[in-house]
């Protein structure tokens, strides 16, 4: 039997705050067509372990995130540009893909664990994140 992901985040969104989202093995978080930039985002996933890092605007690369640490600011104005999720432990016949939507740019390709997603030193505003498990 497939097995069910419960996916959690929260994220900051320009003018919009805090946010909640959830899904089952699908999550998307943030704004699409909007033109709102992710200032922060803690994610967690049931039954996988896994960490993120961040790039975030004039502070570059933050390194090291664990699973629901909030990773970017609050009230700070500043954009992430991009995200690498680094799954360390997750169920035999799964695996977590994901692809994050950057200003201009829309949808970028579907990344696998440690990969990273977005841009750096561009100025460009990530302003979505997709996440899905699946069956390998």
């Amino acid at each position: 039997p497939r097995q069910n992901f419960k996916i959690t985040a929260t994220a900051n969104i320009e003018h919009d705050g805090l946010k909640n989202y959830s899904g089952i093995n699908h999550i998307l978080i943030g704004t699409t067509g909007q033109a709102k930039r992710l200032e922060a985002i803690s994610i967690n996933i049931e039954g996988i372990d896994f960490a993120y890092d961040v790039h975030m605007e004039k502070i570059g690369d933050l390194k090291g995130s664990i699973e629901g640490q909030v990773e970017g600011s609050i009230g700070q104005s500043k954009r992430l540009e991009g995200i690498t999720i680094n799954v360390k432990n997750i169920p035999n016949g799964y695996r977590l893909i994901y692809r994050t939507h950057i200003q201009n740019q829309g949808w970028g390709k579907w990344c696998n664990s440690n990969e990273y997603s977005g841009t750096k030193g561009k100025k460009l505003r990530m302003e979505a994140i997709e996440i899905k498990i699946e069956q390998e």
